[in-house]
C-alpha cells in the first residue's frame, strides 16, 4: 500500500486493520451454542442427587467421582472449560425436564427413551447395558420357582409387586413383562434394594450394571437375592443435550467417535476393581 504524503499514520492504521482482519477471518470461530459455553468457561451438567456407583458417587468429604464423573471432567478439558454439576433433582426423568428447561447443558447417566426424546437432544449412546431383575428368592419359591427364574414368561401373570425408581426409564419394559403386576416406586436406589431384600417386592427391576455391582458389593446379599440378566432388552445410556444445543450435540458426538467412548457393564466393573485393587 502506497501512502500519501503527510499521511502516514493514516496508512498505519489502516494497514494494521487491514491485517487485524485478516487475523480474525482466519481465526476458526466457535458457533453460537458451543460459543456461548466457551465464553462462561463453564458446562452446566444436571445429575440426580443420589449416588449410582461405579458411574457416580458423592465420597466422604463430598468429592464426586465415578466413572461417569471422570467421563464429563475429560470433556471439559476438551472444551477447555470447568464443570457445574447440578444435584437438584429427584428422579431420572425431573433431570430430562430440568435439561429441557435449559436449566442445564446435559444431563449425566440418562437412559434413551422414545418419550424423553420429545423433550431434549440424545447423543449417541457411550454405555450399552442389559434390562436385569433382582429378584427376592423366597417370593420365587412362593411362585414355585424354587430352582429360580429361568424365563420372564414365567412372571407374566404375576400380580405381585415389581419395584422401580420413581421416574425410571423401566416402566414400558415392566408393563410389558410384568401387565398384571403391582408397580411400586422408590425414590433411591438404597430403598429399591432393601425393599427387594425384605420381599416387600417381588423383584426390582434395574439394568445389569448397578445389580452386578450391588452383587459385588454385597456378596453375602446373593443368599435372598437372584439376578436374572434378560439379554434381549439393551438400555442406552447417552448425554441428554438441551434443544437449544445443536453444536454441542455435534461436538459431543465427535468426541465420543474419537474417543471410541463406549462401553458395557463388564467395562465398568473391570475398571473399577481395577483402580480400588490396592485398598
Amino acid at each position: 500500500m502506497r501512502c500519501p504524503q503527510g499521511r502516514a499514520v493514516l496508512c498505519l492504521m489502516l494497514v494494521l486493520l487491514s491485517w487485524g482482519q485478516l487475523t480474525v477471518a482466519q481465526q476458526p470461530q466457535a458457533i453460537s451454542d458451543l460459543q456461548q459455553i466457551l465464553a462462561r468457561s463453564k458446562l452446566v451438567v444436571a445429575l440426580v442427587n443420589t449416588d449410582y456407583p461405579p458411574l457416580f458417587a458423592a465420597s466422604p468429604t463430598g468429592h464426586l467421582e465415578g466413572h461417569n464423573i471422570s467421563l464429563v471432567q475429560d470433556i471439559a478439558r476438551e472444551l477447555g472449560v470447568q464443570v457445574e454439576f447440578v444435584r437438584t433433582t429427584h428422579s431420572f426423568d425431573a433431570l430430562i425436564d430440568m435439561v429441557s428447561r435449559g436449566e442445564a447443558d446435559i444431563g449425566l447417566t440418562t437412559s434413551i427413551t422414545l418419550s424423553r426424546a420429545q423433550k431434549v437432544l440424545f447423543t449417541q449412546p457411550y454405555l450399552t447395558l442389559k434390562m436385569a431383575l433382582l429378584l427376592n428368592r423366597r417370593k420365587l419359591i412362593e411362585h414355585g420357582l424354587s430352582s429360580g427364574l429361568q424365563s420372564l414368561a414365567e412372571l407374566y401373570h404375576t400380580t405381585q409387586s415389581i419395584g422401580m425408581l420413581t421416574g425410571s426409564a423401566y416402566v414400558v419394559y415392566a408393563r410389558k413383562h410384568f401387565p398384571q403386576a403391582a408397580l411400586k416406586e422408590y425414590d433411591s436406589l438404597p430403598e429399591l434394594l432393601i425393599a427387594v431384600q425384605k420381599g416387600e417386592v417381588l423383584a426390582a427391576v434395574r439394568n445389569d450394571l448397578t445389580a452386578q455391582f450391588y452383587l459385588h458389593q454385597h456378596p453375602e446379599a446373593v443368599l435372598w437375592l437372584q439376578l436374572f440378566v434378560d439379554q434381549s432388552a439393551e438400555d442406552y445410556l447417552a448425554f441428554p443435550v438441551r434443544r437449544d444445543r445443536p453444536h454441542l450435540l455435534a461436538w459431543l458426538n465427535a468426541y465420543l467417535l474419537i474417543k471410541q467412548a463406549h462401553w458395557n457393564s463388564s467395562d465398568l466393573i473391570e475398571q473399577y476393581e481395577r483402580r480400588h485393587s490396592g485398598d
